[in-house]
């Protein structure tokens, strides 16, 4: 029997199978071929692969372990692991393997970026901005790198090296919504008439290029409402707040509410502002994002407000 044969027979079919979407049948078909070379790490990557995309987690963590213990090198098998690992939740995992596959090779710019990406969850801002630059100096051209660095640089770095930042992304990536949504957020922090406007300029771009996110609506209320606070057609930007904030409740933000309670308190609507904050709380607003103080005590004073007008 030729076993190298076999095992090429096996595994090529379970890589045809696997890009057709039959990944049960990519599984079968790479354990038949580790039956025959059980000491063989990329079958096991491949399998490991081939579990995840079935969505069997533990299986997939395995498959790459075992594929790392026949062979402490493979790169592509760390980062899978550290992806996994950090879906988990088990980010210090995830980044002990990316550090691993970097002493192993500094240039291998998708673990070096995951890792930024890791550290910036970890709020380890300045490890995360130096793996950036250094992913930036190694591959010029990798645009998520500059929108990472842009969303993490803010208040870190300046305006103008943030926003050079998110400009060369656009440069390189016109239609990259995330590019256009963090150089919003950035001019938005300028709190200026011509940064916030240029902020909607980048919004509506982003909406047209990807109309269902409720956060870019919720964005582009926030502008309007930074519009108004400004002096800048008062009535009509904090109508134009009101009326995204109602799009970005369409699309599922809860927060939203919150927002909109404050447009409504500006308008003189106090039963409209009470009826976002408890809809605000009904959907774990509260929890979420960790002002339950604040809003309850908005509440009470919306409800003095209505007590006093109804007894004049």
């Amino acid at each position: 029997m030729d076993v190298t044969k076999d095992v090429n027979w096996h595994s090529f079919q379970g890589i045809s199978k696997a890009k057709v979407g039959d990944f049960a049948g990519a599984v079968a078909e790479f354990s038949k071929a580790i039956q025959l070379a059980p000491n063989f790490a990329p079958l096991y990557y491949n399998r490991g692969r081939a579990y995840e995309d079935l969505g069997n987690v533990r299986a997939a963590l395995a498959d790459y372990t075992q594929a790392l213990d026949l062979d402490p090198e493979y790169l592509k098998a760390y980062n899978n692991r550290a992806l996994l690992s950090r879906q988990l939740g088990h980010l210090d995992l995830a980044l002990g393997d990316w550090t691993t596959a970097l002493r192993v090779n500094a240039g291998f710019v998708e673990a070096r970026y995951n890792r930024a990406a890791t550290h910036g969850m970890l709020g380890e801002v300045d490890s995360a901005l130096e793996d950036l630059s250094k992913v930036i100096r190694q591959a010029p051209n990798f645009v998520p790198a500059y929108v990472e660095r842009g969303r993490l640089g803010r208040g870190r770095r300046s305006f103008e090296e943030t926003l050079a930042d998110l400009n060369h992304a656009l440069r390189l990536e016109p239609r990259n919504v995330q590019a256009l949504y963090q150089r919003a957020l950035t001019f938005l922090d300028r709190e200026k008439p011509e940064t916030v406007r240029s902020a909607i300029q980048d919004l509506d771009r982003a909406i047209n290029l990807l109309p269902r996110q409720g956060e870019l609506y919720q964005s582009r209320g926030l502008a309007y409402f930074k519009l108004a606070e400004l002096g800048v057609e008062s009535d009509r930007n904090y109508e134009r707040a009101a009326t995204e904030y109602l799009e970005a409740i369409r699309y599922g933000s809860s927060f939203a509410h919150y927002l909109r309670a404050q447009v409504h308190e500006k308008r003189g609507r106090p039963q409209k502002a009470l009826d976002d904050l408890r809809a605000y709380l009904e959907k774990g607003g509260a929890q979420q994002y960790g002002n339950g103080d604040e809003v309850q005590a908005l509440i009470r004073k919306l409800e003095r407000v209505l007590s006093e007008d109804a007894e004049r």
